[in-house]
């Protein structure tokens, strides 16, 4: 990847840690509304299985947290709430993991 792609997937992943720590108190918080948030009001040409990857390294790096429920008629869904590493990464008191 080149500094530019970088760059713009870093904006991504914090865009996503904002929305999911501003929203989660008052909806659960799924991929699809964070893409609708992503491609709507932040106006990024992103598709849903970008987001849904970024969901997935964010979960990984342990700053948002995913619990999978069943939902009726939609089977298994997951839903993201933000971890205290989260919330540090966003308040700039620890470093993202695994950037310089």
């Amino acid at each position: 990847m080149n500094p530019t792609e970088i760059h713009a997937q870093q904006e991504t992943d914090e865009e996503v840690l904002h929305y999911v720590r501003e929203m989660q108190d008052s909806a659960p918080i799924r991929v699809d509304s964070i893409h609708s948030y992503l491609t709507k009001v932040r106006r990024r040409n992103i598709t849903l299985g970008h987001v849904s990857d970024r969901m997935g390294y964010l979960v990984d790096r342990g700053l948002l947290c995913a619990t999978t429920e069943w939902v009726p008629g939609e089977g298994d869904v997951k839903f993201y709430t933000i971890t205290a590493d989260g919330r540090d990464v966003l308040d700039k008191v620890i470093p993202f993991p695994g950037r310089k």
